[in-house]
Order: structure tokens, then C-alpha cells, then sequence
């Protein structure tokens, strides 16, 4: 998608990088991102109990009811957009590791 264009072209969009580190001999640049995501998932409860005159047994009568509501559940997402710059400064490669609730703030 950038491979062949000056590292410049992304500081526009993604700002400086988070980190850059030396792999293999290539220098490479880190951009992180995080978010929570919100989802509603079904969740069911059962409730028991008795009925009736608790001094007299044997008027209870015995209950069971179950429930399904929804609730919502965070769920976290990350990740790092690998950018591999050549010695002139031009993109040789771009790589994205993580869950893509997180990775798809690095897609143009």
C-alpha cells in the first residue's frame, strides 16, 4: 500500500512513530494503537425458590424461571503497524500485527 513512498507520507496520517528499532539490519518504525470495544451478548440467570407458608412445608410449592438478557462486554483490541524503511527512506515493507477491531485505523 505505501511500499516505494517516502516514510513521509505517513507522518500526515499516523503521526510520528511510537518507536523504531533495528531488525535484521532494517530500520523499522512502530506505530501502536488500542481501543475497548463495546458488544451485547445474550446472558441468561436462573432463579429458584419456594412458594407458600415457610411454617408449613408442605404448602410450598417450588419455582424455577430463567432469564435471557443482554449485557455488554469490553473487549480490547491492539495493534502495531511494522514499517521497514530502506537506507534512502522509502518504504520497503509494511506489515500489521494484532486484532483487527484496532488494526483497521492503519488501513488508507
Amino acid at each position: 500500500m505505501f511500499v516505494g513512498a517516502p516514510v513521509q507520507v505517513l507522518l500526515p496520517r499516523y503521526g510520528y512513530p511510537h518507536e523504531q528499532a533495528e531488525i535484521y539490519g532494517d530500520r523499522v518504525l512502530l506505530w501502536h494503537t488500542s481501543r475497548t470495544l463495546q458488544f451485547r451478548q445474550p446472558t441468561t440467570s436462573t432463579t429458584t425458590g419456594a412458594v407458600g407458608d415457610s411454617s408449613f412445608p408442605w404448602a410450598q410449592v417450588p419455582y424455577a424461571q430463567t432469564t435471557t438478557s443482554r449485557a455488554y462486554v469490553a473487549q480490547d483490541y491492539a495493534c502495531t503497524m511494522q514499517v521497514a524503511v530502506n537506507p534512502d527512506g522509502t518504504i520497503k515493507a509494511v506489515g500489521f500485527a494484532g486484532r483487527m477491531g484496532a488494526c483497521q485505523d492503519f488501513m488508507p
